[in-house]
């Protein structure tokens, strides 16, 4: 049975640009690029037949083609309680566990954690935020997930020594979700941001010309909802100046 559902194409978009900074004029000239239609999400995040500009594009080194960017996911490390009493000692990258004499004992909340954490050289307030989960009998696991200066990096496991005077157990740091690039394909470095928004054919399975903005000013407070910059991306795209 052929389809004679009606299907709209294309829904009209005025792109907006005044993320472009300089006066709406980049630095380097845009390059012309062709965006890899298979590597976007149209149906979650562009379903309406138009690409924004403002989004961030990385490079499929395997095909030339470009894709959005792969942002790095956070990293989230665990923490599990299963002990009946004593005291515990975090460090993180180097800071000494000894020179910040923190101590914790099992019945340990979020707060007196996180001070725990925060109170480390290596740790800014900011930089990590804890969660606790329901206990389930002994056990009790929080929850630290990295942000600040250490969003999308792939950082040391927290360390821990235990001393288990008046008590018996553990306290056992185990990494959740790696912290890092989500890709390994290219496209995990940031190269730039689409120039200017693109319609595409809902129908169609070809590849979309494009211009890539590569060098020059942006205002981050007008990039398209899912721009996808992130802090390392900002660390690799060396020619753009962000306000």
């Amino acid at each position: 049975m052929s389809d004679i559902s009606v299907r709209t194409k294309l829904t009209l978009n005025q792109d907006d640009q005044r993320w472009i900074g300089n006066g709406g004029e980049p630095i380097g000239k845009p390059r012309s690029i062709v965006l890899d239609r298979s590597g976007f999400d149209l149906v979650t995040n562009f379903p309406n037949g138009f690409i924004p500009s403002g989004v961030v594009l990385g490079k499929v080194a395997a095909t030339g083609l470009y894709v959005p960017y792969a942002a790095n996911v956070s990293e989230v490390q665990t923490l599990t309680f299963d002990a009946t009493g004593g005291t515990y000692t975090l460090a993180f990258d180097g800071s000494p566990a000894s020179a910040s004499q923190t101590y914790l004992n099992t019945s340990g909340d979020t707060a007196v954690i996180l001070a725990a954490l925060e109170s480390l050289s290596t740790i800014n307030p900011g930089d990590v935020t804890v969660t606790r989960g329901t206990p389930a009998g002994a056990v009790t696991v929080f929850t630290v997930t990295f942000a600040g200066r250490y969003v999308g990096d792939n950082v040391p496991l927290i360390a821990i020594t235990e001393s288990l005077t008046g008590g018996s157990g553990t306290l056992v740091p185990a990494t959740g979700t790696a912290g890092g690039s989500a890709a390994s394909d290219g496209s995990e470095t940031a190269l730039g941001h689409l120039f200017a928004g693109v319609a595409y054919d809902r129908d169609s399975t070809g590849d979309i010309a494009a211009a890539l903005f590569w060098s020059g000013e942006v205002d981050e407070s007008f990039l398209p909802t899912h721009h996808g910059l992130d802090a390392n991306a900002k660390t690799q795209l060396t020619h753009i100046a962000y306000v």
